[in-house]
């Protein structure tokens, strides 16, 4: 009897030590969450990502605007989607420096975000999603309540709300006129199991008429990827929706791919003429041609695009090859397709 006693304790024990832990709080997992984040954050790597970018363009109808109550309104309300006037897409390359976002297109020498911004302001082209929402949500800022839980794919999340005043925003919104901070809320979901952030979503206040827009909406994904073995937080995919004040919106999705660690380098070179090197450091620096030869900056002639470009398949950034006709030059040169329905 005392033999069958023990095994029934031993059992017991063994069944006790396979049992779930508890799930955490709400405020709990909140607090570890945050931590987690904001400690990610300040050790946060060098690593750049390639932006997979397709963004449309919707008419706002026949209709026209009363103001943004009234856009904002109509569209609570609205059953259908708007007919499309345009799509194009892009590829560009985003590096997180000193939690700070900058572009170029890919595989480019430097980053030039002034360049970038010129050929895609055709529509909206969010930053953020890595260096500004996390900190500014979870670092702080933010007035965070829980709401309610949610099952998604089995697994189940906490979902809060979020709300950061203009007094205490890093939301910055570029305009013709210059920059401007707007306030922003939303909501954001919570994995218990991973003690991670899943998704984030962040509208903005009513914007001032400087921006011609009404409200500008995020809806983030996030996903962790290997990094030289590190579980770097990542935007899986995001979703940009901006309402204009005309009724027309402008939707941006973007995904993320090739991310990657990495290291300033510096390269000297003795096989430059003193010609060259001082086109090197002009405003307009000077490409290399297939031959190999330095071509200047600023420099205009008559060439052909060699390379196929398919308006259904082909994206801005794209780098393709121009040849000037009845010469041996050519150079690559970076695509910028604007397709029109």
């Amino acid at each position: 009897m005392k033999i069958l006693c023990s095994s029934l304790v031993l059992l017991l024990s063994f069944a006790s030590g396979q049992t779930t832990p508890p799930e955490p709080s709400p405020a709990e997992l909140f607090h570890i969450v945050r931590t987690r984040l904001i400690a990610e954050m300040n050790r946060q790597g060098r690593f750049t990502c390639v932006q997979n970018i397709n963004r449309q363009i919707y008419s706002p109808g026949y209709r026209q605007s009363e103001g943004c109550s009234a856009v904002l309104s109509d569209r609570a309300r609205r059953k259908h989607d708007l007919p499309m006037l345009s799509s194009e897409r892009l590829r560009l390359e985003v590096a997180l420096a000193d939690n700070r976002e900058i572009h170029s297109w890919p595989g480019a020498a430097e980053f030039n975000e002034d360049e970038i911004r010129r050929l895609t302001n055709s529509g909206p082209l969010g930053a953020g999603d890595f260096a500004t929402f996390i900190p500014g949500i979870f670092g702080g800022s933010a007035t965070v309540r829980f709401e309610s839980h949610r099952t998604v794919d089995g697994r189940t999340l906490f979902v809060y709300s979020f709300d950061v005043p203009e007094s205490a925003s890093n939301y910055h919104i570029a305009t013709a006129g210059g920059g401007l901070i707007t306030a922003y809320e939303g909501s954001f979901s919570l994995d218990p199991q991973t003690n991670d952030l899943v998704q984030l979503t962040v509208r903005t206040a009513q914007l001032p008429e400087a921006t011609t827009a009404c409200q500008s909406i995020s809806d983030i994904q996030y996903g962790r990827i290997d990094i030289h073995g590190k579980g770097v937080l990542i935007p899986r995919e995001t979703g940009l929706r901006v309402i204009y004040r005309s009724g027309a919106e402008a939707i941006g999705v973007t995904s993320y791919s090739g991310c990657q660690e990495y290291s300033g380098k510096s390269t000297l070179r003795f096989d430059l003429t003193k010609a060259n090197s001082a086109d090197l450091l002009s405003p307009h620096p000077a490409v290399v041609s297939s031959s190999g030869n330095l071509l200047p900056g600023g420099l205009s002639f008559a060439c052909r695009i060699v390379t196929p470009i398919d308006s259904e398949t082909t994206f801005v950034g794209r780098c393709a090859t121009a040849a000037k006709e009845s010469s041996r030059l050519a150079a690559h040169i970076f695509v910028d397709i604007w397709s029109v329905l």
